[in-house]
């Protein structure tokens, strides 16, 4: 170095390293000379090339790519990177941002180009997507973590965490958080189809695209006061932890879309209005789960099956919470194999309700499928009209797709048995009413009326929606109910 004002004498050599070279300060009243470049001077060199070294301006330091990528995540800029980091895919624009590579690619569940993302340290390619890391989560008895051997309608976009369980979770047999991370699900369940029903909704109507966290979490709970406290809900709130961790690397939040709560056919034992208040508890408890992480409450959906639950079920559905908890659709519409059990088809055709149900409630609508709520007996003899809670007037579907009958669902029961049923249809001018006419005009003893008990129905309301161009259309079909005729 040389000293303000002054020229190197001949010979003159850096001082040695470690050094501190003092010279005169130029006079106030004397402008700083400019300083010529001079030869950069080595302090430490390695392999690969000059370490740390310093020039007329100061030291020099060459830091590796580890701690550039350390400062990047931490000031939050992104650092152009070479795609050969990701091996053979076609990708383009590779940027490091934290602890991710995000970049562009063609992927074969597109047909154009998105955005993608792939954790630095390695794993699975997900969807970069827009806004927060959402989730869908089912909770329930062994039949929601049911898997089927077809792939994910989009794979990028319905993810599972890192922990290799899939969609289906650990079945019961764990309670741990999971790692933070995501992964990719090959096989198919029904968590999943409701996050590629989400996904799907939205592509076709043109809207961005979310990233969906899709996981079932169940056990062998028999009884509800076991399940509410039991390893699938602990497994759950695991789950949810590792979202929120996993969602802050990303640099977003994290929320829960929609929980689907499916238990009550488990518990064999324990009397309606335990089960009742078991469900709301539960309920309550997801809510609490996502305020204490900073979520907003999710949408809350109910099954309704129509066997050995279903005053509990009718009860839950006629008075629900509040509005962010339904019951989509009944189970006779949905087609199911000999077992009882959901097919890959009834699977598709609940997760495309549940979608709409999802985004009707998140947006502040209400949906409401329609619910035998009232039977009274009419004023002509022999005539019992069933009063429905729905948002569109009834309609008997002429086509009977599920081979309910003449009596479209209904059965009317005394003390002498069952009553015959004349005719079913829609009471005049009161769209939300059917009126059953009886063969015995004069019925003995107190009645008791069911719709789809255990049996298919074919009463609906006016609404239809599509599930694809080729395939029959949706729509909302009363829930099954069990009533005294008054």
């Amino acid at each position: 170095m040389s000293c303000w004002g002054r020229r190197p004498r001949a010979g003159w050599q850096p001082a040695p390293i470690g050094s501190i070279v003092c010279g005169n300060r130029p006079p106030p009243n004397r402008r700083r000379p400019l300083l010529r470049h001079k030869p950069t001077d080595v302090i430490l060199r390695a392999r690969n090339g000059d370490v740390i070294a310093f020039d007329e301006t100061g030291l020099i330091l060459r830091l590796s790519d580890q701690v550039i990528g350390d400062v990047a995540g931490r000031i939050g800029a992104e650092i152009p990177v070479d795609a050969d980091v990701l091996g053979d895919l076609d990708a383009w624009n590779v940027r490091r941002r934290g602890d991710w590579y995000v970049f562009d690619a063609k992927v074969p569940e597109f047909d154009h180009t998105r955005a993608f993302r792939r954790p630095v340290s390695g794993g699975d390619v997900i969807a970069d997507a827009p806004g927060p890391v959402q989730a869908v989560l089912m909770l329930g008895g062994p039949r929601v973590s049911q898997g089927y051997d077809v792939p994910v309608a989009y794979p990028g976009h319905v993810v599972a965490p890192a922990d290799d369980l899939g969609g289906a979770g650990g079945m019961g047999t764990v309670d741990t958080r999971p790692p933070p991370g995501f992964q990719r699900m090959y096989e198919a369940t029904q968590a999943s189809a409701l996050g590629d029903a989400i996904v799907a909704r939205r592509r076709a109507a043109g809207r961005s695209l979310p990233l969906i966290l899709a996981r079932a979490e169940s056990d062998v709970s028999a009884e509800i006061d076991t399940f509410s406290g039991g390893a699938a809900f602990g497994a759950l709130v695991g789950t949810v932890a590792s979202l929120v961790e996993t969602a802050e690397t990303m640099g977003k939040t994290a929320q829960v879309a929609a929980v689907v709560l499916d238990y009550g056919e488990e518990d064999v034992t324990s009397p309606p209005e335990q089960v009742i208040a078991g469900l709301r508890r539960i309920i309550a408890e997801l809510r609490d789960m996502c305020h204490r992480v900073g979520m907003t409450e999710p949408v809350i959906i109910l099954r309704a099956d129509g066997a050995e639950r279903l005053p509990e079920q009718w009860a839950m559905a006629a008075f629900p919470p509040d509005r962010r908890v339904c019951v989509p659709g009944p189970r006779y519409a949905l087609e199911t194999d000999r077992f009882g059990r959901l097919t890959h088809n009834g699977v598709r055709r609940q997760a495309a309700l549940d979608a709409l149900a999802v985004e009707t409630i998140a947006a502040g609508g209400r949906w409401t499928c329609p619910n035998p709520v009232l039977a009274e007996f009419g004023s002509d003899p022999g005539t019992i009209n069933v009063v429905f809670e729905a948002s569109e007037p009834l309609v008997i579907d002429p086509i009977d797709p599920f081979l309910a009958g003449p009596s479209a669902g209904f059965d009317v029961v005394g003390d002498t048995g069952p009553k015959e049923i004349n005719t079913v249809s829609i009471k005049g001018n009161v769209p939300q009413t059917v009126q059953l006419t009886l063969a015995d005009p004069n019925p003995v003893g107190p009645l008791h009326l069911s719709y789809a008990h255990n049996r298919p129905g074919s009463v609906r309301d006016g609404w239809e929606g599509a599930l694809a161009p080729d395939a029959d259309p949706l729509h909302r079909w009363a829930l099954p109910a069990r009533l005294a005729v008054h």
